[in-house]
């Protein structure tokens, strides 16, 4: 909002843009005098379903980011401004994007999926470099199911193949790099003059890849370029009946689109001087939850792509009391015991101050939000609930109690066989008002480690960075 509320102020459009959080997309769209949604995740993919109509981008990448009225009648239509964002970045730093050009695209999620087809539909020849090589295969044949015909593959990101590389522009997608914190996988064997490299990462607004890139003598555009093109060509989008009335249909001179661009600019440099405020403040992200929610397993994950550390709350128990793990506590000294060495446990991580430079993702116990003094610490983290299906929780924490290795867990409510809708009925209230943010989950999201982690790492460099009424426009 605060982006594009710049670009109507200089515009002199009459529009407010407001945030809006709704359970479902659909129940935006029926508020009165809408003229238009500017979509993050995790509402998309909805987006294009809702839409009547759709833009190619849109329809091939399978997603939207904007939802405008259109034409007469107003019906809704569907756009992907990330594509088209991705190519100008590129564009108006010199690169080609043509036939004969190789590109190379680092990532497997949805920033990456935009950025096949920006590349891909120009001409552009294509490699998908990920992790999940089986992901990235499959991100390739939903694009080509889709009508993109230009030469792709995908290879590991550790794999020898990638060295082997030589390409013209190179775009990368992941969230490593964000705040300063990790390192971008991308080879400095491929980085040299000639080369273009767009990274998607706009906070900080040279990061470490960028450095490499202008080290090497290639060409470094940033993310926040990105992410500026992308907002205003969703801001034609979305303003486009009022923009016409009042400068025709060629739009606005190119002199108030370059001080629309500056303001635009401004307002993201605002929004990235409070992100590293909230850094300094917070550098704690913590994941809360029933057992079996997945918030250690998806918690590591954070951490290795983000460069935090990571700690496992009830391994962190344990070994201040000097046992294997906290079953063994509880039934050494009660659950009562278990709770107090849990509070002090927290106090030591999150009561003291913590250097900024020093992050850290955190995965709570089940229980832990029943303290009233551990809510009162988990606000001063930027805290997730992961809200699991009760049915998944007793399936996922069943078939840990059939693996012997597995550590010991604390007792849920001694056999009762409701047992999850009885933690779930005491335990949301207070879940709820520690949580930054929520995150349902459910059967379809087994296996979707990597898209979740991105999604917790991008809320907690940028929503979680900002003001609470001013959530984030992403290029993801």
């Amino acid at each position: 909002p605060a982006v594009h509320g710049a670009a109507a102020q200089v515009l002199g459009l009459d529009a407010v843009l407001v945030p809006l959080a709704p359970e479902e997309l659909g129940d935006a769209l029926q508020l009165p005098r809408l003229a238009g949604l500017s979509v993050t995740a995790p509402f998309k993919t909805d987006a294009l379903k809702l839409a009547q109509s759709a833009d190619v981008g849109a329809e091939g990448i399978g997603a939207a980011n904007t939802l405008h009225r259109r034409g007469e009648d107003a019906v809704q239509h569907a756009a992907n401004t990330d594509e088209v964002g991705i190519a100008e970045a590129l564009l108006s730093s010199g690169a080609r994007l043509e036939a004969g050009v190789q590109s190379l695209v680092v990532g497997a999620g949805g920033a990456a999926r935009a950025a096949v087809w920006a590349l891909g539909s120009r001409g552009a020849d294509v490699v998908v470099a990920a992790r999940d090589v089986v992901r990235a295969q499959r991100l390739l044949s939903e694009l080509t199911a889709e009508g993109l015909v230009s030469t792709m593959r995908a290879v590991g990101l550790h794999s020898s193949e990638l060295f082997t590389l030589s390409p013209d522009v190179i775009v990368h997608t992941t969230p490593l790099g964000t705040g300063g914190r990790g390192r971008a996988p991308v080879p400095d064997a491929l980085l040299g003059p000639g080369v273009h490299v767009l990274d998607a990462v706009y906070d900080p607004a040279r990061t470490e890849l960028l450095r490499r890139a202008e080290r090497a003598g290639a060409t470094p555009i940033s993310g926040g370029r990105w992410f500026l093109e992308q907002a205003w060509a969703q801001h034609r989008a979305l303003f486009a009946p009022e923009l016409e009335a009042r400068f025709g249909s060629d739009g606005p001179p190119e002199q108030l689109q370059a001080e629309v661009r500056r303001a635009m600019a401004d307002a993201l440099h605002l929004r990235l001087e409070r992100a590293l405020r909230r850094r300094r403040s917070a550098p704690v992200l913590a994941l809360v939850g029933l057992r079996g929610a997945g918030k250690t397993t998806v918690g590591s994950r954070a951490a290795e792509r983000s460069g935090a550390s990571f700690l496992d709350l009830d391994k962190e128990i344990a070994r201040r009391a000097g046992v294997e793990d906290v079953g063994v506590l509880i039934e050494r000294d009660g659950i009562g015991a278990f709770r107090d060495a849990e509070a002090a446990a927290l106090e030591a991580i999150l009561g003291a101050p913590r250097r900024a430079h020093s992050r850290l993702v955190l995965a709570c116990g089940g229980g832990t939000v029943e303290g009233e003094a551990n809510r009162a610490l988990l606000k001063k983290a930027w805290t997730v609930w992961l809200d699991i299906d009760l049915e998944l929780a007793r399936a996922r924490v069943a078939r840990d109690a059939a693996q012997p290795r597995l550590p010991k867990r604390p007792p849920l409510t001694m056999g009762e066989s409701d047992e999850f809708d009885i933690l779930y009925a005491r335990r949301a209230p207070w879940l709820e008002e520690v949580a930054a943010r929520r995150i349902e989950l459910d059967s379809g999201d087994e296996g979707r480690v990597d898209e979740l982690a991105d999604e917790i790492l991008l809320g907690w460099e940028s929503e979680g960075a900002s003001d609470s009424r001013d959530p984030v426009l992403s290029s993801d």
